[in-house]
């Protein structure tokens, strides 16, 4: 009797997981927005976004990678902000560009906030969409920082989706072992 219970157990344990993994997998929507924050220069616009399932190392190495791509400058870190220095990053701009980040870990999520210096004044998007120039500038910005954002999401959901079939797994050959003790005792 006991070796039924563990089976009834099992199978409730396996499916409160599988309803888990499913709910916890869902799709979140990244979006990259434009906010007043504070910073190393005083309050300035940047672009924040949320990076689901983030871990603050693991994001703040990886975007200093990605602003390292194709270029030989290294991005500083200076008090808790990581900034990187007159570049061109042709996916934002043709002009020199710098680059100040933040990172804010929060519980199941990391919030990098960017501020970007074009021409040695921080860029702010303009109201008046007429502007071009301006709407092209600020596409791309939000654009590289949620291209980012989106492949850390998925690299953050894909190690979760290998842990929970880890376990998945393991309850799997637990349930075989007990079928087989089952089939002994009978």
């Amino acid at each position: 009797m006991k070796t039924i219970g563990k089976i009834i157990t099992l199978f409730a344990i396996s499916f409160l997981l599988m309803a888990t993994s499913i709910s916890s997998f869902s799709q979140e929507n990244i979006e990259v927005t434009c906010e007043q924050a504070l910073m190393s220069q005083g309050m300035q616009n940047g672009y924040v976004v949320n990076i689901p399932l983030g871990i603050l190392k693991d994001v703040q190495n990886n975007w200093i990678k990605k602003l390292q791509e194709n270029i030989k400058t290294k991005v500083a870190s200076i008090d808790d902000e990581l900034v990187l220095s007159n570049v061109v990053i042709n996916a934002i701009s043709s002009d020199t560009i710098s680059i100040y980040s933040l990172f804010i870990e929060k519980e199941t999520s990391v919030t990098l906030i960017s501020f970007i210096m074009i021409d040695s004044v921080f860029f702010s998007p303009k109201e008046d969409k007429t502007q071009l120039s301006a709407e092209k500038t600020d596409s791309a910005i939000k654009k590289y920082i949620r291209d980012f954002a989106v492949g850390q999401y998925r690299t953050f959901a894909q190690g979760d989706v290998e842990a929970e079939e880890k376990i998945l797994e393991d309850l799997e050959n637990d349930y075989e072992k007990l079928g087989k003790e089952i089939e002994n005792f009978n």
